[in-house]
């Protein structure tokens, strides 16, 4: 807390979204109040919120406690949810994203199961099937890979035959419980190719997106973040193929990239084994990647990032820092290049 709202002396940056929004909020109205008097204010007006949900003796009188300190602050700094509850005490929107409850992540099995049934009830349209044909993918892989379309009606019925399956919902990104009834909900945000991330194992870690309508990027990843009981995604090394006998890998960026240049390698008869970095800058995955490459016997990875790196300061920078990294904990590490007129791996192999 004192991190957060700087009531000590030791202060950091915000870790997480909930609390850039906090931090955002009491600098936006500091100077009226203490960081301390605001931070009172929230603890007792989101304790009456909740608690004026259920019937009780003292609602009047929580209600007028509310009031005292919402009467505060101006109603742009407030401006309160409005929506069909007995209490008057609504929650600030500008405090919501803030004391959202969230649901701590399953764990990699219960999100394979639930991934996987969830991927078996959906099916791939036919324009997407087209662009994954026109990328080099045949039918018969695309099948394999599990690609499917956003689902856009029957959101509803998706989550029941989820939960009459037996699947578990809670932890699970994308999924959450809506505010009034506590029933499950799908958080379906953009539509697009749903794109399963596996771990080494196989196993559905998480869902990536190829948006249809890309915005900032092309890719997003299935998530139910500041969703009430939603879950924030963690993605993982995505590995395309399998890395029995081989000491050797190749890293690109991006799930589906990895998808198809494998898929390619194999076609040309040169069967390579490909992992997949949810982003050219992820240095958190991997790591994971080398912990889990050390332990199956890798001991070169050939790096196959794109290359707009030859202008993009960034990507380069990033590539860089994975072949010093990779260096450093006692790998081969190889950059591969080719014609810039191919823009990734899965380009050239095409």
């Amino acid at each position: 807390l004192q991190v957060v709202i700087g009531m000590g002396k030791k202060q950091s940056s915000p870790r997480n979204t909930q609390q850039k929004e906090l931090a955002r909020l009491m600098e936006s109205i500091e100077g009226k109040y203490s960081k301390w008097e605001i931070w009172q204010d929230f603890i007792i007006m989101m304790a009456v919120s909740i608690a004026n949900t259920f019937p009780g003796p003292h609602r009047a009188q929580r209600e007028k406690l509310y009031q005292d300190h919402a009467a505060k602050y101006q109603a742009k700094e407030l401006d309160g949810e409005k929506r069909n509850r007995t209490s008057k005490c609504d929650i600030p929107r500008s405090f919501y994203p803030i004391m959202v409850p969230e649901e701590p992540i399953a764990s990699a099995e219960v999100r394979d199961n639930t991934y996987s049934n969830l991927m078996s009830i959906l099916s791939l349209g036919n324009r997407h099937r087209e662009s994954l044909l026109a990328r080099g993918l045949s039918n018969e892989a695309i099948d394999v890979l599990g690609y499917k379309t956003t689902p856009a009606v029957r959101l509803g019925r998706i989550v029941t035959e989820l939960l009459e399956r037996g699947c578990n919902l809670a932890g699970v990104p994308g999924f959450y419980r809506d505010k009034e009834s506590g029933g499950w909900k799908l958080d379906i945000r953009a539509s697009g190719i749903l794109i399963p991330d596996r771990n080494q194992k196989g196993q559905i870690e998480a869902i990536q997106i190829r948006l249809d309508n890309a915005w900032k990027s092309k890719f997003n990843t299935l998530t139910s973040v500041d969703q009430y009981y939603g879950t924030t995604a963690q993605c993982c090394p995505h590995y395309a193929g399998n890395t029995d006998g081989t000491d050797t890998l190749y890293l690109t960026e991006g799930v589906m990239k990895s998808d198809i240049a494998q898929f390619l390698s194999n076609k040309l008869g040169q069967p390579r084994q490909f992992v997949g970095l949810t982003g050219a800058s992820n240095f958190n995955q991997f790591r994971r990647l080398l912990e889990e490459a050390k332990a199956a016997g890798i001991r070169r990875i050939m790096l196959a990032y794109d290359m707009d790196a030859l202008t993009n300061e960034t990507v380069q920078n990033a590539r860089d820092r994975i072949l010093k990294e990779g260096y450093d904990a006692g790998f081969e590490m190889t950059l591969l290049s080719w014609d810039a007129q191919y823009k990734g791996i899965d380009d050239l192999l095409h």
